[in-house]
């Protein structure tokens, strides 16, 4: 037998049963020293001549001719082989395991937003993070290479063997100061066991759920230089500040949101009976609730739109919709940030099948055809002759259009509007009269411009507009944009440019905590503003 093969099996074999080993002998070494009374102790010579005459009187019975020490080896693996299966048993135990929480560092979650442009929308950050760090570690194996931080894995992995390990010893000493802790000094020193087993088990809980959180961030560290390093030759991101900054805003939002009232409430009415008779006192009640107003991932594409040029732009518009021909006319607005160009043609032409409207709709915070949010689209009907644009107004958004006129779109672009009964600068944000956005709204004596506000306006080719539109979130913004007719077509070639952004003041110290009495009155919301926007 190769010496250094074995050598190397008994290290091994030594190693994965370390953990129960090394309670064992620690267990044995406190029980003696302080729990066991000494007249019970056998001495060591005593324990080991009974051991080894119940062995020879075994074998000899079964008329095997097997060395003593074959059979202390297996006896000894099987007990820790069995032992080892009931501590991975009781460790994974509903009320004994680990649960495992997932919590980035905020400037990890940060980062990986950064590095994989991704919205700030923690959640979807923490999903896609958490792929990616998985990924990671199946090719480092597939391909052969070394994990960098395997050492702290197999340091949790073998903390856990610890904890299994001493919960089955604080079963043990439980059971035996049920029983009523005989052959102990007194039966306190059995509770006392049980005690200090007890507040073992509590640290190995909280060092190894801390562990799994450094390790974590450590991984995600580790998993975002492998893709930097893969992606190299990506181009900047025009948006990367921005992103960065927006991440960490949400997460001192949302720790703020932790620490609010509504989360004690939304836990209590969790638990209500699902009862038809308390469905309905719940849903009444919940739609009493004044929740804390956060920004969601919709509206960071409206700053992302803001913040990008058209040579930024991602999104590849249908090839009968293509604006790369306009470019190079039209380039002093595309130098601008919040600027671009796009192309509408009426639906009954089916000119661009492949997306959302035919190409009758352009969203300008998707920067893309279709959408919701800051879109504008044409009218039915077959020609650009006779037809209307139409701003979307619908419970996520408010909107509304005005023709500005023949002002050209590049001096829109640089805040030039025309002086003009057109215009007032009360068309931009913020807005603070919600009737700016009712059709229906009566016009006021001292100012006539709500009769303006309307969710459409005849197309006129060569005119400029002012579209406003105001978020369910609150976020209010203008845009310009005017209108051309290509040649010899259909097609509406639309310039434009976000004018102005506008959003409420998003301070976390606004969210009040719990423990603050105005939090509780500021939550309840009156019946009639329910379906505030």
């Amino acid at each position: 037998m190769n010496p250094t093969k074995l050598l190397d099996d008994t290290v091994s074999t030594i190693g994965r049963y370390a953990p129960a080993i090394l309670v064992h002998a620690l267990l044995f070494a406190l029980i003696s020293a302080w729990v066991l009374r000494p007249d019970v102790l056998p001495s060591g010579e005593t324990a080991w001549s009974s051991l080894t005459n119940i062995i020879d009187s075994s074998l000899k019975a079964i008329g095997l001719n097997v060395e003593r020490w074959y059979v202390l080896v297996f006896l000894g693996i099987g007990y820790l082989t069995v032992f080892q299966w009931a501590m991975n048993l009781v460790s994974s135990l509903p009320l004994f395991g680990v649960v495992h929480r997932v919590r980035y560092d905020d400037f990890v979650i940060s980062h990986a937003a950064v590095v994989l442009r991704l919205p700030p929308n923690l959640n979807e950050i923490g999903v896609v993070l958490g792929n990616l760090i998985d990924d990671t570690i199946k090719e480092a194996a597939e391909s052969g290479g070394n994990n960098p931080y395997q050492h702290l894995i197999d340091r949790s992995s073998t903390l856990h063997r610890y904890y299994g390990a001493l919960l089955i010893a604080l079963a043990a000493a439980l059971a035996w100061a049920l029983e009523g802790g005989s052959l102990s000094k007194s039966p306190d020193r059995v509770w006392q066991l049980v005690l200090l087993l007890t507040a073992i088990c509590f640290v190995l809980r909280w060092k190894m759920a801390r562990d799994f959180v450094d390790n974590r961030n450590q991984l995600a560290f580790w998993a975002l230089r492998s893709f930097e390093r893969r992606e190299v030759t990506r181009p900047p991101d025009p948006l990367e500040r921005s992103r960065s900054r927006a991440v960490l805003q949400q997460i001192a939002l949302q720790k703020a949101f932790r620490r609010h009232p509504i989360n004690i409430v939304q836990a209590a009415i969790r638990r209500i009976p699902f009862e038809p008779a308390m469905r309905s006192v719940s849903e009444t009640f919940r739609q009493r609730l004044k929740y804390p107003r956060l920004m969601t991932g919709t509206d960071w594409e409206i700053f992302a739109s803001a913040a990008l040029k058209q040579s930024d732009e991602t999104n590849t518009p249908p090839r009968a919709l293509s604006v790369e021909a306009f470019e190079e006319r039209l380039f002093a607005l595309l130098e601008c940030t919040g600027a671009g160009l796009c192309i509408l043609a009426p639906r009954s032409l089916a000119l661009a099948p492949s997306v959302d409207g035919g190409g009758s709709s352009y969203d300008f915070a998707l920067r893309r055809h279709g959408g919701y949010l800051l879109r504008i689209a044409l009218t039915d009907g077959d020609s650009l002759d006779g037809n209307r644009i139409s701003v979307a107004n619908h419970e996520d958004s408010r909107a509304f259009i005005r023709c500005l006129g023949d002002q050209p779109i590049e001096r829109l672009a640089q805040g030039d509007f025309p002086n003009s009964e057109n215009f007032s600068f009360d068309l931009l944000p913020p807005y603070e009269n919600n009737d700016v956005f009712d059709p229906q709204a009566q016009p006021d004596r001292d100012n006539d411009l709500t009769r303006y506000f309307e969710n459409s306006a005849p197309l006129r080719i060569g005119s400029s507009y002012l579209a406003g539109f105001k978020t369910r979130n609150g976020t209010h913004v203008a845009i310009g944009f005017q209108c051309f007719r290509i040649a010899e077509s259909e097609k509406l070639l639309v310039a434009w440019r976000i004018l102005k952004i506008w959003k409420p003041d998003e301070n976390p110290s606004q969210i009040l905590p719990w423990w603050q009495p105005s939090a509780w009155r500021e939550m309840w919301r009156p019946p009639q503003n329910n379906r505030h926007l």
